[in-house]
């Protein structure tokens, strides 16, 4: 069985979002409060523990769930 993804597919976040264009892609994961990123091609990246509620460890040694507060 192959392993899941780390991040969600262009096709995945289009599907999540309702939205083609990466900016506008972005504008609706910031208001639902999603972690993501931009990446170098302007694109966003999501990880997928933002969707699927898994902890991730923070930057601080601390772990939260996907969501941002």
């Amino acid at each position: 069985m192959p392993a899941t993804p780390a991040f969600l597919s262009r096709e995945e976040v289009a599907e999540l979002t309702g939205y083609v264009m990466p900016s506008a892609q972005a504008r609706w994961l910031a208001r639902q409060g999603l972690r993501h990123w931009i990446a170098r091609t302007g694109r966003p990246v999501v990880p997928r523990s933002a969707i699927d509620g898994t902890a991730t460890q923070d930057n601080d040694g601390g772990f939260q769930l996907g969501k941002v507060a």
